[in-house]
């Protein structure tokens, strides 16, 4: 009917509007903001299966030298989860780290994670952990995470047990050593006959020579060479058979 809509009503109607398709968008966005959420937590929880599946440990530190993230594997090599509250400078007295066959304990500023922090890429397999009488050696690689402006935000270690190797490794030393003792005492051996049969040939009165089958002089007595004149090394240079 004429005059329904009366200037005041039509302002009602349009703030109604408005207020209706500012609803709208709400709605929208916060649909779009839960749906990201919802992929946010998916993407969380696929990557934290992926770093639950390595076999190796995987710790991040944050800037402050604080944990905030262990898998299981890094959990199960250190006999215990990091506290939240330790800081790196608190990890040699916690988990009981040294250097490898030494009583030393590892210096707290050169552990990987320490120089990572500072912006290093680190390898290190001569880090030992000590819990319950037991000592595991430790390979480990720890690497910064840095910002677009070059910031160190977080350091990751990964490290694994690497007692089979340790072990072989000693297995192949001692080895190595019991073949060296070998060699020397036989090289020795060999000596002292050279020297006793270089002292029977010295006492024979006669002039001798021996050669070997390319027919080159091997020893000679003292007789011959005073005969002679000649030390050994002037009467190796004297082709006798041809």
């Amino acid at each position: 009917p004429p005059g329904a809509f009366t200037l005041n009503r039509l302002e009602v109607v349009q703030l109604l509007s408005g207020q209706a398709a500012i609803s709208i968008h709400n709605a929208r966005l916060y649909a779009q903001l839960r749906d990201s959420e919802t992929q946010v937590r998916q993407s969380e929880q696929r990557l934290n299966q992926f770093l639950e599946a390595i076999p190796v440990g995987i710790a991040v530190f944050d800037r402050t030298g604080h944990f905030v993230y262990q898998n299981a594997k890094a959990q199960n090599l250190q006999g215990k989860p990091g506290s939240a509250e330790s800081t790196v400078d608190q990890l040699v007295e916690e988990f009981q780290l040294y250097r490898a066959n030494t009583e030393q304990s590892y210096p707290a500023s050169e552990l990987p994670v320490a120089r990572a922090l500072q912006g290093e890429t680190v390898h290190i397999d001569d880090l030992e952990l000590r819990q319950n009488g037991h000592s595991r050696p430790l390979e480990v690689q720890a690497t910064p995470i840095l910002n677009e402006v070059g910031e160190v935000l977080y350091a990751v270690a990964a490290f694994s047990d690497i007692s089979h190797r340790k072990r072989a490794q000693q297995v192949l030393a001692d080895y190595n050593r019991t073949l060296e003792t070998q060699v020397q005492e036989r090289t020795d051996a060999l000596t002292r006959q050279w020297e006793m049969l270089q002292t029977l040939v010295d006492h024979i009165p006669v002039m001798l020579a021996f050669y070997d089958a390319e027919g080159a002089l091997i020893l000679v007595n003292r007789v011959m060479q005073e005969t002679l004149g000649w030390s050994m090394a002037e009467l190796n240079q004297i082709a006798w058979l041809e």
